[in-house]
């Protein structure tokens, strides 16, 4: 790095040395050994350089704002480092923001105001505090940048570990959803702390790189959802070549080895930094059966892969579904809209499983969306189907209302919804999912889950339909479905 006369300034972001205290003694002995390798005394002689930490040179392993000492530690790092700000006079820490020609950078404090990982995410449970939420979301609207980087020392991407935003679902998913409500375009999302490089388009939309490690020990990764990019072995570090003076400006991402040089470079346009359009993302392991927990009490009655096509299957659309191969597996795709027209307000476009009439089940399902990123895009299950006007369904809509993200009922008249509990949306990206429904009859009990197979995500009771066939869809949408198993109770009516 320190031969690459090119870079123009280098961003630390967290975990810059392993004292893993917050004795000043201890950090500043860690400081000065990090300060003496040579290659680092070359660069910043030169270069402008700008910090954050994370949670080792912040304190202990996963310390957040309940660690003893954190006055101290922000004391030492704010004489260790020549940012251009500190916080805010009324609220300390080590979030600042800069301009470099027409990029900002927003650096973020991660660990001064940050909730233990383990607490209940609830209104109270917080990444950044109230302040730097208010701080960080005015400046990006404010900001007239072409391109916005937001850096910080913990992961943003949904699939990481215990230590990262995973943790903070609440505050995680709701950013994102803030920057697609306020429109707010160029965002790049940094981070560091994996121990590995990594990049991901994050709900077919937020590009972020994870980058590392740089002077401690890999610890590589499979492929993970919503990832284009992973190297995990040698040091490594990131490079951003970037070209604001035309209308579109230039964005590449060079990835180097230590020993070695550049091993990877990827160049973005503004569509698919913007969200607008997909990146091609990594193929992920699908977990083994044998990993995998019992699924039901039930028996299973049907297990469907459509590895030899349909048959079974009966859509009020032949023309709008069909059976193609998908990363070497087949899937039943819904690919195009139905011109099925229902009697009653319900969904226009649906598979029915022939010939199996179940009371009790669990029903399983992978299921991809292949419709373009909006507000009500949605996929259907139903389930307790008599006849065309009477029969339940599960709207898995990405923004929630009276008529999306609902369980609903159509009985001899427009789709009414049923369900007690929901979420504000269904979490669509361009990954696969696994969705169940639950219903028992003697209770009137539907349970819905998405991914997460322990806690619902929908509830109702309702015992109108007591038997009935289940199916796949979607109201007006399009997207893929696979590995469909079918616990339960079959009945003739």
């Amino acid at each position: 790095m320190a031969g690459d006369k090119d870079i123009e300034m280098l961003l630390m972001l967290g975990d810059n040395h392993y004292a893993d205290s917050t004795d000043p003694a201890v950090q500043r002995a860690a400081y000065y050994d990090h300060r003496s390798v040579s290659g680092f005394l070359d660069i910043v002689r030169r270069t402008a350089v700008y910090g954050i930490w994370d949670d080792h040179d912040y304190g202990p392993n996963n310390s957040d704002r309940t660690v003893e000492g954190r006055q101290e530690t922000l004391a030492t790092f704010k004489s260790m480092w020549a940012n251009p700000s500190y916080g805010e006079p009324d609220n300390p820490g080590t979030y600042y923001r800069f301009s470099y020609g027409d990029i900002e950078f927003f650096m973020l404090d991660d660990r001064y105001y940050r909730s233990p990982n383990t607490a209940k995410d609830d209104d109270s449970k917080t990444m950044l505090g109230k302040r730097q939420w208010e701080w960080l979301k005015q400046g990006l609207k404010s900001s007239r940048a072409k391109l916005k980087f937001i850096a910080s020392g913990s992961e943003w991407q949904k699939n990481g570990h215990v230590d990262s935003w995973t943790s903070f679902k609440r505050e995680q998913l709701g950013f994102f959803d803030w920057i697609n409500e306020e429109n707010i375009e160029g965002v790049i999302l940094l981070s560091g702390d994996r121990h590995f490089t990594g990049g991901y388009q994050i709900n077919q939309r937020i590009i972020e790189i994870t980058s590392g490690p740089f002077g401690s020990n890999n610890y590589p990764t499979p492929n993970l959802p919503e990832m284009f990019l992973n190297h995990g072995t040698g040091k490594l570090y990131c490079v951003f070549d970037i070209d604001t003076r035309t209308e579109e400006p230039t964005v590449i991402l060079e990835v180097f080895r230590a020993g070695e040089g550049l091993i990877d470079r990827r160049d973005f346009t503004m569509n698919e930094i913007n969200g607008k359009n997909r990146l091609a993302t990594l193929p992920v392991r699908p977990r083994a059966a044998s990993e995998a927990p019992k699924e039901s009490e039930l028996p299973l009655i049907r297990k469907e892969d459509f590895e030899k096509g349909a048959n079974d299957w009966s859509p009020t659309d032949s023309n709008a579904w069909r059976v193609y191969t998908q990363d070497g597996t087949k899937v039943y795709s819904l690919h195009r809209p139905s011109k099925y027209t229902p009697k009653h307000r319900s969904p226009f476009n649906y598979s029915l499983l022939n010939d199996t009439i179940v009371g009790d089940f669990d029903l399983y399902a992978r299921v991809l969306t292949t419709q373009r990123d909006y507000g009500h895009r949605d996929m259907c299950l139903f389930f307790g189907w008599q006849d065309p006007e009477h029969f339940y369904y599960v709207h898995l809509g990405q923004k929630t209302d009276d008529h999306a993200n609902q369980i609903f009922i159509v009985n001899d008249a427009p789709r009414i919804k049923i369900s007690t509990k929901t979420t504000p949306g269904t979490p669509w990206d361009t990954e696969w999912h696994t969705v169940k429904i639950k219903r028992r009859i003697e209770t009137g009990l539907i349970e819905v889950y998405w991914d997460n197979m322990e806690e619902p995500v929908m509830t109702a009771e309702d015992k109108s339909f007591t038997w009935g066939k289940i199916g796949l869809g979607s109201f007006d949408d399009t997207g893929n479905w696979d590995d469909i198993r079918l616990y339960g109770v079959a009945t003739n009516k």
